[in-house]
């Protein structure tokens, strides 16, 4: 389900990148959650219609009210835990998944109501995978059978949540799935001791095969039609054909042996490593997988915003939104792709233009207009800025390099990108 891929994959992103810029309140909103809700294990997903829920493990379900700017409590009926949040795409119905529990709501959030529990099977609703074909899949693992009955593997309803059966039985800890549109399951797990860490199973397949032994598979990732990202622990993250069920690991993941995420952003993707006894750290890999970025580690960025990362997302307008332990909840006030991209004609938004040509920082504002400009590399720091155009850049500022500029003239905000050659 595209709700819980954002939640689960944009966290680093946020963290990495957008709250990086040290200080500039151009690019958060702080959004204080009230004491209804308890931060500890939250989901998120944003609704076909733009609603954004956000789902708390012992504190219930929130929608958050645009007019208002602050979280609202919904009536989903007491749960012991809120682990999970998603839509079918199909019927748009809503679900919130918890331990052996699974709510829904028919009406775009205003009602809930719980599934019987004879008909609900008792496990941890948290893998969750929302077809567009209607179907729904659940790996679990781990903590999976809340009583005896319910082994670890998949789980699947074809019937918009009122029952469920067990594709299969697999005895991982579960991290990820994925499903194509041939109904192909793809499950990633944590393929240690001695066990596979990536599960395929065909329509025409009757049980699941394994690949890949002694490693962690933590993100499975659309590349194409044919293949797939495997984002890789422990081993380099691969390409894998998964038609033909070969694989090769790209030019710009040969370094990587401890990829902990993997996000898709329009112009690439973001990737988080790593490397043992070491702090995260953050790349910006090209859409073909040929060139990486190093853009900054998680320890060395926008020292106000501290605690634990829980969730993140992007909603539909592009902003992204992060909530940390005891701290609230975040959303960027420029969307993402006009502050975090390299190519300039898919990043510039704004219609004034900026140049550079042979050392100096060009625009077509009009002679007399109050403006600032500021000049960001991809680690979110700032290069140089300037209150008059044209401004020659410091001879600190290397060359071959990617940034992103914000002009700000008469209250108003532009963003775009350029390229120092």
């Amino acid at each position: 389900s595209i709700c819980n891929r954002t939640m689960k994959i944009f966290f680093m992103l946020l963290f990495g990148v957008t709250l990086s810029v040290r200080g500039s309140e151009l690019f958060l909103d702080s959004i204080y959650v009230g004491e209804n809700m308890d931060l500890s294990g939250p989901d998120a997903c944003q609704l076909d219609d733009g609603q954004l829920f956000m789902s708390h493990l012992i504190g219930g379900v929130n929608r958050f009210d645009f007019s208002e700017n602050k979280f609202v409590l919904l009536g989903v009926p007491e749960m012991q835990y809120y682990i999970s949040i998603f839509q079918n795409p199909l019927t748009r119905r809503v679900f919130v998944g918890g331990r052996g529990q699974l709510a829904y709501s028919d009406d775009l959030g205003k009602t809930w109501s719980l599934f019987p529990k004879e008909n609900t099977p008792q496990i941890d609703f948290e893998n969750v995978w929302a077809h567009e074909n209607g179907s729904i899949y659940v790996a679990t693992g781990d903590n999976a059978a809340v009583r005896p009955g319910y082994p670890w593997g998949v789980y699947r309803s074809d019937d918009n949540g009122e029952s469920w059966y067990l594709v299969q039985e697999i005895n991982c800890s579960h991290n990820d799935i994925f499903v194509d549109e041939e109904g192909t399951i793809f499950l990633g797990c944590t393929g240690v001791p001695y066990q596979n860490c990536l599960y395929i199973k065909r329509e025409s397949e009757v049980q699941f095969r394994g690949l890949f032994p002694d490693v962690f598979l933590w993100n499975i990732r659309r590349f194409s039609e044919e293949e797939l990202i495997l984002g890789m622990f422990h081993s380099h993250s691969v390409l894998f054909n998964k038609n033909e069920e070969t694989w090769k690991t790209p030019k710009a993941l040969r370094e990587f042996r401890r990829t902990e995420n993997v996000l898709k952003t329009k112009n690439g993707y973001l990737w988080i490593t790593q490397e043992e006894w070491q702090d995260e750290e953050f790349w910006y890999i090209s859409k073909d997988l040929t060139t990486k970025t190093h853009i900054s580690s998680n320890h060395t960025t926008f020292e106000e915003i501290r605690g634990r990362v829980l969730f993140a997302l992007t909603d539909k307008e592009g902003h992204l939104w992060i909530a940390k332990q005891t701290y609230g909840v975040y959303r960027s006030r420029v969307p993402f792709e006009q502050v975090v991209g390299l190519d300039e004609s898919e990043t510039n938004s704004s219609t004034y233009q900026v140049k550079y040509e042979s050392g100096v920082i060009l625009t077509d504002v009009a002679e007399g207009e109050s403006l600032k400009i500021s000049l960001f590399d991809v680690a979110g720091r700032i290069v140089a800025s300037s209150s008059q155009v044209p401004f020659r850049l410091p001879s600190r500022v290397t060359r071959n390099l990617a940034l992103f500029w914000l002009l700000e003239i008469d209250g108003e905000v532009h963003t775009g990108s350029l390229y120092i050659d």
